[in-house]
């Protein structure tokens, strides 16, 4: 038991630095979630997204979690918060969904990425992993990654220099990612695009050819060589694959966003209604 509050049952997870386990609230008796991160672990992710997840939350987010308690549980830096019924990923494999519903389902997800958005963050790993579903109500989770967008005066933090350093997950990050590139609100929304290209076509896209769940372990040359296979797919997709459709409309727009300027929100939201 953690601080005599939250029990801990069951192991549910892990991830490249930590694991995930479902508690109860004692109180209430509540389900939680507990993620766990070893104190001298070399990358400290859970005190950061501590700080986005209350940061949101006191600004009013009420689609990314709140958190119950953050704090050192022995050898571990701790971090308890709801815990939800699904990821989009089993919820996906559970049930199949009209191209309606598809739309239903990805407008909610840019209606989250503009409320977050509103409030200076940027998640940079949007998956089907990182959605949750409760109650049929979507949820954005796990902002170990996420990062303030704006200074201390409100304005666009400049980009950097080109990196070669990726971050998020491969078959989602958007081309301007896979070219060095600082993320910014489009490429939140690039991701969320290459989303619901996956939904909607049977949880597949035109650049997967392994599991992207494997590239951890993957030598550094192969996984370079699959990020290449991967960009130059995504490229092919401009050109091709939905030419004439209400995708390459949202996709030659998407692409033409600049990288302080903030999307379009509910037009891309009307724009895919125009498909049903």
């Amino acid at each position: 038991m953690i601080v005599n509050k939250y029990i801990i049952n069951s192991k549910i997870g892990k991830g490249q630095f930590g694991q995930i386990y479902k508690g109860k609230y004692k109180k209430t008796n509540e389900d939680i979630a507990i993620k766990f991160e070893l104190v001298d672990s070399e990358i400290k992710l859970l005190k950061h997204e501590t700080t986005i997840l209350n940061y949101l939350f006191h600004k009013g987010s009420r689609n990314t979690p709140h958190v119950y308690w953050y704090g050192i549980y022995k050898k571990y830096y701790g971090l308890i918060m709801p815990y939800y019924d699904c990821t989009l990923d089993d919820y996906l494999l559970q049930n199949h969904l009209s191209k309606n519903d598809i739309v239903k389902l990805t407008s909610k997800m840019i209606t989250i990425l503009e409320t977050i958005h509103n409030m200076g963050v940027i998640h940079r790993d949007l998956k089907p992993q990182n959605f949750m579903m409760k109650d049929h109500e979507i949820f954005l989770i796990d902002f170990g990654l996420s990062t303030i967008f704006v200074d201390e005066d409100l304005k666009h933090i400049e980009p950097k220099n080109e990196s070669t350093f990726i971050i998020g997950t491969p078959k989602f990050i958007s081309l301007h990612i896979h070219n060095g590139k600082d993320a910014s609100r489009r490429d939140d929304i690039i991701s969320l695009m290459y989303l619901y290209l996956f939904m909607i076509n049977g949880l597949s896209l035109p650049w997967e050819n392994v599991e992207d769940r494997d590239d951890e372990y993957t030598p550094h040359h192969i996984l370079h060589f699959k990020n290449q296979e991967r960009k130059r797919k995504k490229e092919q997709l401009q050109e091709s694959i939905y030419e004439n459709t209400i995708e390459k409309k949202v996709f030659d727009y998407i692409y033409s966003i600049e990288y302080k300027e903030p999307p379009l929100y509910q037009w891309l939201i009307e724009t895919l209604n125009e498909s049903e």
